[in-house]
This record gives structure tokens, C-alpha cells and sequence, in this order.
């Protein structure tokens, strides 16, 4: 199996933002990439909402930007005795919420990174319906 983060995998599952012309709303694909797998999928959105959903997902980057701030104060956690079994269990402790795979860091980066991710294939589909806008207002002239 390929891993997520492959090039490779990352084309196959990769979608561009496209027009849906049954429902007129576009179709936003959503890519879940995580330490062991991929998911791909998609939803629509009208483009009247596209501001909204912005608004939403920035509100959204804001909050994994405390939750990340919050997640780095996990290495400053003192021990609570001086004893090696005390230093070590703390020390293990914040290992686990702050280095590798399934750590409380690595998963907020993870979901800042979606969400950003996500926030730009919005932005893409504005970009793209204004475009079109644009191109069917010059024919009406």
C-alpha cells in the first residue's frame, strides 16, 4: 500500500473544484489524509455561500491555532516529584501528547493543514464561478 503523502497518491485522489450544471453549485472535494490512509470524497455548495463557508473555515484555523499554541505547552509540563519514576512517566507523558504519529501536535497540524487545504479549494471555486461570471456577462454585451 502506498502511503497518503505519496505523490502518487496524492494525484490519484487528488479532484479539481468543478461546476456541477444539474445543481449549479460546485463540487468541492474533500481529501482525509491521515497517517495510515486516504479517503476522498466531495459536497456542493451554492455559490451564493462561498463567502460563509470562507468565514467558516477561517473561524475554524483560528480555533486549531489556539488548540496548536495550547498543544506546544504540553512540553513545559513539570514532573510532579523530583524521583526518576516521576520525571520519566512525565517525560514519557508529553512524548506521546506532543512527537509522532497520533501525538495531540501532529493531529491539530494535521487539521490546520486540512482546513487550509479545504479553505483553498473554496477560494479556487469563487475564483472559478467569478470567471465564468465574468466570461458569460462579456457575451451578453
Amino acid at each position: 500500500m502506498t502511503a497518503p503523502n505519496d505523490p502518487t497518491t496524492q494525484a490519484r485522489i487528488a479532484r479539481p473544484v468543478a461546476l456541477n450544471p444539474v445543481t449549479g453549485m460546485f463540487q468541492i472535494p474533500l481529501i482525509m489524509v491521515s497517517s495510515a490512509e486516504a479517503a476522498a470524497s466531495s459536497f456542493e455548495v451554492a455559490p451564493e455561500d462561498l463567502n460563509a463557508v470562507k468565514a467558516d473555515l477561517d473561524a475554524a484555523l483560528d480555533e486549531l491555532q489556539l488548540a496548536s499554541d495550547d498543544a506546544q505547552q504540553f512540553r513545559s509540563i513539570p514532573p510532579p516529584g523530583k524521583d526518576e519514576v516521576s520525571v520519566d512517566t512525565t517525560n514519557k507523558i508529553i512524548e506521546h501528547l506532543t512527537a509522532g504519529p497520533g501525538s495531540a501536535v501532529q493531529t491539530i497540524d494535521e487539521m490546520r493543514r486540512w482546513v487550509k487545504d479545504f479553505r483553498d479549494k473554496i477560494e479556487a471555486a469563487q475564483r472559478e464561478y467569478e470567471r465564468i461570471d465574468d466570461k458569460n456577462q462579456i457575451g451578453k454585451l
